[in-house]
């Protein structure tokens, strides 16, 4: 009698131990999937908060660029095809140099193929025309910047040279 005593008090500790780790295996699952759910409604309020900006366009106004800037989106190149004297005294902020007669070589060497490049000149003619050396050699991702400097200025947005530091 005392063996089987024994016996029955061991399986029931057994099944005790069992079921509470099989509660606690429970427990633990019920929160994984309420962590998970919770993260994707997270998320989904992200989006729906902070608007995300449009893909790059070949013809962009000033805006788009604006709205991929303040989303922090750094994988974008602005390039500035006018004289350095031009862009000395006056450019969008975080624009790079790079006269026309130069580009192709220049963005060769510096800019993957895959890169999105928004170019502006002091004329829609010379940004086309820019934009059209980009692509026949090879890149992919250009934006002409409809307007240009003239647009950007027009908008209030920031630009910096000579001329930010005189007006």
């Amino acid at each position: 009698m005392g063996a089987s005593h024994t016996t029955n008090m061991g399986s029931n500790l057994t099944h005790i131990f069992f079921s509470f780790v099989k509660t606690i295996a429970i427990k633990f699952y019920i929160h994984l999937i309420f962590c998970y759910i919770m993260g994707v409604v997270i998320l989904l309020l992200i989006t729906m908060l902070i608007p995300i900006p449009a893909p790059l366009k070949a013809n962009s106004r000033v805006q788009d660029l604006k709205k991929r800037l303040d989303w922090g989106e750094p994988a974008l190149t602005i390039i500035d095809v006018r004289n350095r004297d031009a862009f000395n005294i006056s450019h969008i902020t975080g624009a790079v140099s790079i006269p026309l007669n130069q580009l192709v070589e220049q963005v060769l060497l510096n800019l993957e193929l895959v890169r999105d490049i928004y170019v502006y000149s002091s004329s829609d003619e010379e940004t086309a025309t820019a934009a059209v050396l980009l692509k026949e050699a090879g890149y992919q991702n250009v934006a002409q910047l409809l307007g240009g400097l003239a647009a950007w200025k027009a908008a209030g947005y920031p630009f910096e040279g000579n001329a930010a530091i005189v007006a």
